[in-house]
């Protein structure tokens, strides 16, 4: 057997199987959830710091953090990769 065809049947074995679902789209709902996706395909999200803690934190402030807030440009695509169907 050639050096080039002996490799490729070693890594054909040890390649990972197709799973059933291989191919088709799937939404991460934990992301679906946490998202939105506007009609303008700008993507919102809530603003971090109004769990717990919110003594210490003014009116101003707790008013504010319940706001929604856009996604920034560089994790935007990551997170329509995983909402295959909200931007069409």
């Amino acid at each position: 057997m050639e050096k080039g065809l002996a490799h490729f049947l070693i890594i054909a074995t040890f390649a990972t199987p197709m799973s059933k679902n291989a191919g088709i789209a799937k939404t991460r709902k934990a992301v679906s959830k946490r998202f939105k996706v506007t009609a303008t395909g700008k993507v919102l999200r809530r603003k971090q710091g109004k769990r717990h803690i919110l003594q210490n934190k003014n009116r101003k402030r707790k008013r504010n953090l319940g706001k929604v807030a856009l996604v920034a440009e560089v994790d935007k695509a990551a997170v329509l990769a995983n909402m295959p169907f909200s931007h069409r």
